[in-house]
């Protein structure tokens, strides 16, 4: 049996909570936020670490970023 993992799971929700997507990435409103506009960035597919991510991943992360803030 895998380890659950919330980020691979949340993609199975139907959230309303989602602000936008691109092709490996989806932004979503936290559940639990710290402050107003709370969001978070996940990875369509399971990474360990930010760290992990490749330069073009990081890239689109970056893109999105942009995008929900202005959306934000």
């Amino acid at each position: 049996m895998k380890n659950p993992c919330f980020f691979c799971d949340v993609q199975t929700y139907t959230d309303k909570n989602r602000i936008l997507e691109s092709d490996n990435f989806f932004a979503r409103y936290d559940d639990y936020p710290i402050s107003p506009g709370h969001a978070e960035i996940i990875i369509k597919e399971h990474v360990a670490s930010f760290f992990d991510l490749t330069p073009i991943q990081l890239q689109e992360m970056y893109e999105l970023m942009a995008k929900v803030k202005k959306v934000i």
